[in-house]
């Protein structure tokens, strides 16, 4: 990782987890791409709390996730804590829709109004797709 993405990275996860800029609506789109972000986003944007431990975020994902997804052994959940870790929740920092403090083990969601109205549609998407293929 070179040293401005590192600053980046650290910015994010070290102080308010914003960028000076809100992320275009490409970027968020190349953000939530994957199912393993869009269910982090999902789960805080519901989360009772202002954050939450990573351990607990791990942990509903991966009961969430559950069978279609791999994670349901131990060695499952410890992969998908990796990506979480080195993948998923540093590119959500990045786009400043998270903040993540791996030294404290705390997540937190920047609210977002257009990240909230993409997930919905995508969520409408992937339902509209599976009935289709029923």
């Amino acid at each position: 990782m070179g040293p401005d993405k590192r600053n980046r990275s650290i910015a994010a996860a070290g102080g308010n987890g914003r960028l000076d800029a809100r992320p275009s609506r490409d970027e968020l789109l190349r953000v939530l791409a994957d199912g393993n972000r869009r269910r982090v986003l999902s789960y805080l944007s519901d989360a009772p709390a202002d954050d939450v431990t990573f351990d607990e975020l791990c942990e509903r994902l991966s009961d969430s996730a559950g069978r279609g997804a791999g994670i349901t052994t131990q060695g499952g959940r410890d992969r998908l804590a990796l990506r979480l870790h080195h993948e998923h929740l540093p590119k959500l920092a990045d786009a400043g829709l998270v903040e993540y403090d791996p030294r404290r083990g705390r997540v937190s969601y920047s609210e977002h109004p257009a990240v909230e109205s993409l997930l919905h549609d995508l969520a409408t998407l992937v339902d509209d797709a599976r009935e289709t293929n029923s």
